[in-house]
């Protein structure tokens, strides 16, 4: 750590990638279980995943991860890997977000109680994640039906306005 008057510097020499491979992953079956594991002495998160519920495969391979494509609301990199692996990333999870391995759509995962994860097959591969939350095309639908209501509502009180008149 520096000091700089007024200040303290201080830099994170254990900093993980936005995407990485891990070789293992272990379940977890609630939030507290996650978090014993995370915090357990001797946990690598370079090397391990934890996932909640019913996980992926277990993989066998680490690998590389190149980012292809980052945008706000869809993320492309590319994996290459010897054997399966499990693609970690260090963004949040959040209903919405959806991932393709090679135009295929595949569940993401929680994992490390916050973050998406999501298995990869050994080889060469190209991972799409797109934030595209259906909940949004749902009220789109439901407003323009809504507007439509409104507008034929509106439509019928000036045909019996013209046919008094």
């Amino acid at each position: 750590a520096e000091t700089v008057p007024g200040h303290h510097v201080h830099e994170n020499l254990g900093v993980l990638p936005r995407f990485f491979l891990v070789s293992e992953v272990r379940r977890a079956q609630s939030l507290g279980e996650t978090l014993s594991v995370l915090r357990a002495p001797g946990f690598d998160p370079r090397r391990v995943a934890v996932v909640e519920g019913a996980g992926p495969t277990e993989p066998g391979g680490r690998g590389e991860v190149r980012v292809l494509r980052y945008r706000a609301r869809e993320v492309e990199v590319e994996t290459d890997a010897a054997a399966p692996a499990f693609l970690v990333t260090s963004e949040v999870y959040y209903p919405g977000w959806r991932a393709w391995v090679d135009q295929t759509e595949q569940p993401l995962v929680l994992t490390n109680g916050a973050f998406r994860g999501l298995p990869v097959p050994a080889g060469r591969h190209r991972i799409r994640m797109r934030f595209a939350p259906r909940i949004l095309w749902y009220g789109l639908g439901l407003s323009v039906l809504g507007w439509g209501l409104a507008a034929l509502a509106g439509v019928k009180p000036l045909r019996s306005r013209r046919r008094s008149a």
